[in-house]
């Protein structure tokens, strides 16, 4: 064939437009993070993830049809991956917060805390269902807490003028509570059906801790589903009339 020919040939015959279209990926599944945080999130002998926060959420994500995979990251890295907005992203059992509303999407609430309890070691002396302010103002109180979270408004307005001694960790709640037990602090705060978690299932006796009730502390915080951006409205929908 002559190259005039060909190039007659080029101008008259149609291109299949769709053997040059660009297809573009469908969108993956559902990135959900978690970490151990015995009860509300355990490890399943399955290898799946469990607990009180984490079986509702996967019920709804499966009623709503939205596939998801399961990442285990801490809490820090949660929200830095939540802020990032770089993929459909979520966390699990978030509170909360104007700052973390600024730059990420909600769900309805997955769960409501009990009430924060103070975990005291055995030792500790208090009255009978004290007030907050009757523990936080004493300046011979060890307040142990852990850095990097949220304990709710009525706590953390409390902590902020609170002239006890205040040491701040990053260390897990378990270990948290083996260092009440010990006496290296005086008490930390948990939400109660976590300080009965830790108690029961760690080798501990109840007589080992002393439980305070305060007078004053509120119901516990609700939470939530925390999401980058990138997780579309439609989306955050659907899970949230999925769920019960």
């Amino acid at each position: 064939m002559t190259p005039v020919l060909c190039l007659i040939l080029s101008l008259t015959i149609p291109v299949d437009a769709s053997a040059t279209r660009v297809v573009q990926p469908g969108p993956g599944p559902l990135i959900l993070q978690y970490d151990i945080r015995p009860p509300y999130v355990t490890a399943m002998a399955d290898g799946t993830v469990g607990g009180v926060l984490a079986l509702p959420v996967v019920a709804a994500l499966r009623k709503a049809g939205v596939p998801f995979v399961w990442r285990n990251v801490s809490p820090t890295g949660q929200l830095a991956n939540v802020r990032a907005n770089v993929e459909p992203i979520c966390g699990l059992g978030w509170y909360k917060t104007p700052e973390r509303q600024a730059f990420a999407k909600y769900s309805k609430a997955i769960y409501q805390d009990g009430p924060m309890i103070g975990v005291a070691n055995a030792h500790f002396q208090v009255s009978e269902n004290p007030r907050v302010d009757d523990v936080l103002g004493r300046p011979d109180v060890r307040i142990l807490t852990k850095s990097s979270i949220v304990y709710g408004p009525y706590l953390d307005a409390h902590f902020a003028g609170m002239k006890a001694q205040h040491i701040a960790s990053y260390e897990p709640y378990a270990q948290l509570v083996k260092v009440v037990k010990i006496g290296r602090v005086d008490l930390t705060f948990v939400p109660q059906e976590e300080a009965e978690y830790y108690v029961d299932n760690m080798g501990y006796h109840r007589e080992d801790f002393h439980f305070i009730h305060f007078a004053d502390m509120p119901q516990g915080e609700k939470r939530y589903i925390i999401c980058s951006k990138m997780v579309d409205d439609a989306v955050m929908h659907r899970f949230d009339a999925a769920l019960k």
